[in-house]
């Protein structure tokens, strides 16, 4: 008999039959109108919903249903009816049992129920829930037992295993097909899910045509059931088998039904007789639904259980036949330097001929990817095909190159240079008016880090033209070697005169101090000779007598002197010095001229000197006046010139005598 005509039966009774009390009876209602002044909103928008709530209550026909009018509520029982919207539901923080069957739920319209903590029984059968619905379910955590069995939309009932209170669920005649979750469910010891009927609206599942065991000799395909997807699971893993009856099997190949006499069944799969080979190579789709082989008793039971039955069901899948693939060449994916040095392993991507394929660059380290390939993503082929990532150094770091005088001050403005990590860089000192490294930094060159790094370049100040430093006399003649200062350029400078024997400083340049600069410069100390020590002159008797003040003559040391004898009446030169000439020196001198009494009957002429009578003296000559020669008082002198102008005359007497006789 083929499945489709197959009618289910349920072979278990419902678990959960919770007994549906009528709401709460409100004894009297004092007021039958409506406030108009001060209307309150529904908060139950569906007009049939808020019927059945009045109804429920026993309230007026035009009641409104508010929050405070759903919180009467303690059950709730809804069998067919129009409504779509359950919207208002969530209010009824009072009920405990809902139960609404052969209604249609619209899994948008139905209301988060979590804030119904008094919640403990829900029923939902027949109401064409779906998996939504479970899941709005799981948020009560106040159920204790579930009834939403014959709602084959239902596959999945995982999340109420999280529900703490839940003890008994009734899911019989859905499409649940995994029970695994049965072992985290902390309370639940009742379970009813026989007849899960699963498959139905699973989409088609490919299948590569080598899946199917084709013997061309016998012309049979032969389908293995370990391909099939999504079979009935115990919670313990276990896996029934599908029934080997041919009246509890519908099977349809490319299109046709096979009858039974084009099918063997057995445990492991299912075998289609008398298939040309061309209908295998062009088959492109088939479907499978059986009943499963699980009565009662061929299956485990959770322990603690008191009731869990998991039996028939049946298993409905459609497969679509897909050509085997072709292996495709490799795709090589390169990660290079811009030189084409291997940076990473290179890394081969596999597939099928037309399938797809995604390279992945790669982090490396230090590295930054540079170009990225046209060909990251495509499609396998016949030929092998190369994807190559090019990768660039990272930039490093900055280096700053500062350039600083010895105080760490700035002289010109800081450089910084950038390149790529483990590059060389290379600095350069600066030319800098009036400045010179002093020290190259150690580091002037090297390679970008991933740290900042600081070049210094330290200055200090340039050396300056040199100082001529000159002793010179009034005529510019050098009384001893010049000197050179020397010094760096803007430092201060400072020239001394020298002490030069003989000689006085008679002029001191402007410039004994400064700064030195970039050009040369000159000092000029003028000297002029020094004041030689005074010769004294002086004209004395034999005896050492004064016979006039002493004179005395000054002038620069080496310069010449000149004395002259004097004449004294009565008084003949006795010795001429033979100092009367020559050279100031730095000693004093003393230049004496000895004088002798004149003999008497000398003549006038016989007490000449034998030289020039004494001139005046030089400008540069001072006569000393000193007190007359110590030969006696002035009345002596006088009586001896008189005495001298007698014997005068006495003599002229005489010669004037002899002169007649002749």
């Amino acid at each position: 008999m083929q499945l489709k005509k197959i009618i289910s039966i349920g072979l278990i009774a419902s678990l959960v039959s919770p007994v549906l009390t009528t709401g709460k009876v409100i004894a009297e209602e004092t007021q039958t109108s409506v406030d108009t002044s001060n209307q309150e909103i529904s908060v139950v928008p569906d007009v049939e919903f808020q019927r059945l709530i009045r109804t429920t209550l026993r309230l007026a026909d035009d009641a409104i249903v508010t929050k405070e009018v759903m919180e009467n509520l303690t059950s709730l029982s809804i069998g067919s009816s129009k409504i779509t919207d359950f919207t208002g539901l969530e209010y009824a923080i009072n009920v405990t049992n809902i139960r609404i069957n052969g209604q249609a739920l619209d899994s948008s319209l139905f209301p988060d129920l979590s804030s119904l903590s008094l919640l403990t029984h829900i029923d939902l059968d027949r109401t064409e829930s779906d998996n939504v619905i479970i899941e709005k379910l799981a948020n009560i955590t106040s159920l204790q037992s579930i009834n939403i069995q014959r709602n084959p939309q239902i596959t999945d009932v995982s999340v109420l295993a999280n529900l703490p209170n839940l003890q008994a669920l009734n899911i019989q005649f859905n499409g649940v097909s995994d029970f695994r979750w049965v072992n985290d469910a902390p309370k639940l010891t009742r379970l009813s899910a026989t007849g899960q009927n699963t498959g139905r609206d699973n989409a088609a599942v490919n299948l590569m045509r080598s899946k199917l065991i084709y013997d061309s000799e016998r012309k049979t395909i032969t389908l293995p059931f370990a391909e099939f997807p999504k079979q009935l699971t115990n919670f313990d893993g276990y896996t029934p088998s599908f029934s080997t009856a041919l009246s509890d099997t519908y099977f349809v190949f490319d299109g046709v039904e096979m009858g039974a006499d084009r099918l063997t069944i057995d445990t492991n799969g299912l075998t289609i007789n008398q298939i040309e080979p061309d209908a295998y190579e062009n088959a492109t789709s088939f479907i499978y639904n059986a009943r499963y082989n699980n009565p009662f008793g061929t299956y485990e039971i959770p322990v603690g259980f008191t009731f869990y039955a998991i039996s028939a069901g049946t298993y409905y899948q459609s497969f679509a036949i897909e050509n085997d693939p072709i292996a495709g060449a490799p795709v090589n994916v390169h990660y290079v330097d811009e030189e084409n040095n291997e940076l990473a392993p290179v890394e081969k991507l596999n597939g099928n001929v037309n399938e797809s394929y995604q390279a992945q660059e790669k982090d490396i380290p230090d590295w930054v990817l540079k170009e990225v390939p046209d060909n990251v993503s495509g499609l396998f082929t016949t030929d092998v095909q190369t994807v190559t990532y090019v990768y660039e150094k990272k930039d490093g770091e900055p280096v700053t190159v500062y350039y600083q005088d010895e105080a760490g001050n700035e002289l010109a403005p800081a450089e910084q240079l950038s390149g790529k990590l483990d590059f060389p860089y290379s600095t350069s000192e600066k030319e800098l008016a009036g400045w010179v490294v002093k020290e190259v930094p150690a580091n002037a060159e090297g390679l970008f880090t991933d740290k900042n790094q600081t070049v210094v370049y330290i200055y200090e100040k340039a050396t300056a033209a040199p100082i001529t430093v000159y002793f010179q006399d009034e005529e510019g003649h050098d009384l001893i070697p010049s000197e050179q200062l020397d010094g760096k350029l803007d430092a201060p400078y400072e020239a001394s005169i020298k002490e030069i024997a003989g000689w006085v400083l008679k002029t001191s340049p402007e410039n004994t101090k400064g700064l030195f600069t970039d050009k040369a410069q000159t000092i000029v100390y003028i000297y002029e000779k020094a004041n030689g020590a005074p010769v004294t002159v002086d004209y004395q008797d034999t005896e050492g007598s004064k016979l006039s003040p002493s004179e005395q003559l000054t002038g620069q040391l080496d310069a010449t002197y000149e004395t002259m004898a004097k004449s004294f009446i009565g008084w003949e030169l006795k010795q001429v010095p033979t100092n009367a000439k020559g050279l100031f020196t730095s000693e004093n001198q003393s230049v004496v001229y000895i004088y002798q009494k004149q003999q008497p009957g000398t003549s006038i002429s016989q007490i000449q000197p034998p030289f020039k009578t004494a001139n005046p003296l030089p400008a540069t000559a001072k006569v000393s006046k000193n007190s007359l020669p110590e030969t006696g008082e002035k009345q002596s002198l006088n009586y001896s010139l008189a005495g001298v102008g007698i014997m005068g005359l006495a003599v002229l007497a005489i010669l004037r005598k002899r002169t007649k006789n002749k």
